[in-house]
């Protein structure tokens, strides 16, 4: 679920050789491709070094009705009751081929950016479980699913954030926000269906952001296990303080912009969180804290 420390995570793990942090793919079409909005190195996303060559290498000049044709094919298929029947015997023939249209389109861009960067792994920090569903259904992608999760009550709060879009720069756009329960209703969907996900994937680990701030090093180890080839000694991470540069992420938490020395400590400010507010998220969501440790 959104704010739950993903985008940390995504930023620190960038920073390890062979790993390109992507950000939120399953918004380049909108965002990056049409809507030309800021990478997470700063630059316009059509002037962006790395990602105009990943266009170019993956798509080369890209009509508009081609653009149009991969966004009604995703919002066909990007559904989450839609894309958890992907793998069943029974289904519709047009959505099977919006799917492989879509699917093409996915896997053109993630080979490009393999092309383009060099990556073994690349990581891309989309939070709808559909778009999840819809790479497990590819036999061409090995998906090994991340699941990070936070406290219902912290994600509510944050939720209720203002929070400018900064990638935004020719007028003032903010970012949605939910009301308690809508945040504790999205956080329990998010967290309920990582693990149908994790069976269709190549490997499941969940992850908890209070032991990420707790101890950065092996949480990142953690979701680093799967790749021995990788370099794992993480260097630009001292204790609770880390050095990350320019990553060329398409979307996600404003935090993708900061560069330089980077702070991780934990997030306290729900404790400001009114009671009324805090009892009714952690009535909608208790099965799922009590599951994960977060109740006693």
């Amino acid at each position: 679920m959104g704010r739950s420390g993903s985008t940390l995570i995504e930023q620190l793990l960038g920073e390890v050789p062979g790993v390109f942090s992507a950000g939120e793919v399953r918004y380049i079409w909108d965002r990056g491709f049409a809507g030309n909005e800021l990478c997470g190195c700063g630059n316009p996303f059509h002037t962006c070094e790395v990602w105009s060559e990943v266009v170019q290498e993956g798509f080369g000049t890209l009509s508009r009705e081609d653009l149009a044709l991969i966004q009604r094919r995703r919002e066909i298929v990007d559904r989450l009751r839609i894309t958890m029947l992907a793998g069943l015997p029974v289904r519709n023939r047009s959505h099977d081929a919006a799917l492989a249209t879509y699917q093409d389109a996915l896997l053109k861009l993630f080979g490009s950016i393999r092309q383009a960067t060099g990556a073994t792994v690349i990581v891309d920090s989309s939070k709808t479980p559909s778009h999840g569903f819809i790479l497990a259904a590819s036999p061409e992608v090995q998906l090994d699913v991340v699941h990070v999760v936070r406290d219902s009550r912290a994600v509510a709060f944050s939720w209720q954030r203002l929070r400018r879009r900064p990638e935004i720069t020719d007028r003032e756009v903010f970012m949605p926000r939910y009301r308690p329960p809508e945040a504790a209703g999205r956080w329990a969907v998010h967290n309920l269906t990582a693990p149908l996900l994790g069976l269709r994937a190549h490997s499941y680990r969940r992850v908890l952001y209070e032991d990420f701030v707790r101890d950065p090093r092996a949480t990142l180890q953690t979701i680093l296990a799967p790749y021995p080839d990788l370099d794992r000694q993480l260097s630009f991470l001292d204790g609770h303080e880390a050095t990350v540069s320019a990553q060329h992420t398409v979307a996600g938490n404003p935090i993708r912009f900061q560069q330089g020395p980077l702070k991780i400590r934990p997030d306290d400010e729900s404790r400001t969180m009114s009671r009324r507010d805090r009892a009714m998220v952690t009535a909608l969501t208790w099965p799922l804290l009590l599951r994960y440790g977060y109740l006693p």
